[in-house]
């Protein structure tokens, strides 16, 4: 009796050895073997869920969306969902979350041609529904609100304001003088292309201007949600694997990419004349964005 019982203690003592030896290889297996590339890989990966691809749905055949559409959805799917009004247009992208989404759905076609202008009226609406939903959730929180105007043709800008002045002449608004003012009101975050003042409209009755502004290959620097940041600023470092918060920081290093967006068609300058004959550059729209600014022409 002695004997088995012996036995059997020894029988659990060399499994009890071999499950914690089994324990000790997987450890060190992950620490030689980090799944940084998989791992990396499923973070980047861009999905809908059922109620985000019937949104989509509506989104591609040019629907309007309704509150109880987008309501409860997380940023990334409300940032895939505004991007598909642009992206079914033809609009490219660059970025690899974005780009590869869309590559993979069987609507999508890049358009050498693609401008905003493109936009129906649907697809307008959606917009501003879709960047409503993200600010309350928090998403949009780094760039003032979007009005209907700003959608139709306006577009409000998302910068703290840049303050310069630019010398002129008899203190009449000329082409020259406001290319200068929006130069420096789009280096803030401008990484490349041209945007230039094609001509002026002042606006009488309401104490200001607009110019026309043709962007051409305009490159800015851009955040997750696609809105001008300083070209200064960068992506934060991806956290190491073995971080045991790595999903958490690698989910705030998703919210903090930046990437470079390009923009090619109309936009405008908007101008405030004060009563002491003073003309400020207010701010320059492109696409569904754009720059404060508080640049002095006189």
């Amino acid at each position: 009796m002695k004997t088995l019982e012996s036995t059997i203690a020894m029988d659990w003592c060399r499994a009890l050895t071999l499950l914690l030896l089994g324990i000790f290889c997987l450890q060190a297996c992950s620490k030689s073997h980090p799944q940084s590339d998989s791992t990396t890989n499923q973070a980047n990966m861009l999905s809908l869920s059922e109620k985000g691809k019937s949104a989509e749905e509506k989104i591609v055949n040019s629907q309007n969306l309704t509150e109880s559409d987008v309501q409860s959805l997380p940023p990334t799917e409300l940032r895939i969902l505004r991007n598909a009004c642009f992206a079914r247009h033809g609009r490219k992208y660059d970025s690899a979350g974005l780009g590869e989404y869309f590559n993979n759905r069987p609507w999508y076609k890049t358009r050498e041609d693609y401008n905003d202008n493109l936009l129906s009226a649907a697809d307008r609406a959606n917009v501003k529904l879709i960047l409503a939903a993200e600010q309350q959730t928090g998403a949009g929180t780094t760039s003032n609100t979007i009005s209907s105007t700003a959608i139709s043709n306006q577009h409000t800008p998302q910068q703290p304001a840049t303050t310069a002045k630019v010398e002129s002449d008899g203190g009449q608004l000329t082409t020259d003088k406001v290319q200068r003012a929006v130069d420096k009101a789009l280096d803030w975050t401008r990484k490349g292309g041209r945007a230039t003042v094609i001509g002026i409209q002042e606006i009488p009755r309401e104490n200001s201007a607009k110019a026309d502004v043709r962007f051409d290959s305009f490159q800015y620097n851009a955040n997750s949600y696609d809105m001008p940041i300083s070209k200064d600023q960068k992506t934060p470092p991806e956290p190491d694997v073995r971080d045991p918060k790595f999903y958490e920081k690698m989910y705030q290093n998703r919210s903090g990419q930046v990437h470079i967006e390009s923009y090619s068609g109309q936009g405008g300058a908007i101008l405030k004349h004060y009563t002491d004959g003073r003309w400020v550059l207010t701010g320059v729209q492109f696409g569904f964005h754009g720059v404060n600014a508080n640049i002095e022409i006189r």
